[in-house]
């Protein structure tokens, strides 16, 4: 049977559900099921990215990945590591400009 196994986490992220959702593969897969995969797309920047999960490759004959919304993205990155990072979007106010909607916040 062919089978398109659809999920909100792709197989890249590194969380409790990509461990379940590849044993269901793994077993499908185990019982003579073609699976293809459908996830959310996920960037070298969230917080939870892990190349090394996605061993599906020998498994799973086509993986598609739904494009992310930028604000969902922004939602899903790591946080910043240094101070740079920290300090960036400011405007002349010494104010940070929200990336969620474009309100300024104090930086304190």
């Amino acid at each position: 049977m062919n089978i398109l196994f659809v999920s909100m986490v792709p197989f890249e992220s590194n969380t409790s559900a990509t461990i379940q959702n590849k044993g269901i593969v793994k077993g499908l897969a185990e019982l003579g099921h073609v699976i293809d995969t459908m996830t959310l797309e996920l960037t070298n920047d969230a917080v939870s990215y892990d190349e090394t999960m996605n061993d599906l490759s020998n498994i799973v004959r086509n993986s598609y990945y739904i494009e992310l919304n930028p604000q969902y993205a922004k939602f899903m990155a790591k946080k910043p590591t240094n101070k740079s990072e920290q300090n960036g979007n400011l405007d002349s106010s010494n104010q940070r400009l929200s990336p969620y909607n474009g309100v300024k916040r104090k930086i304190i």
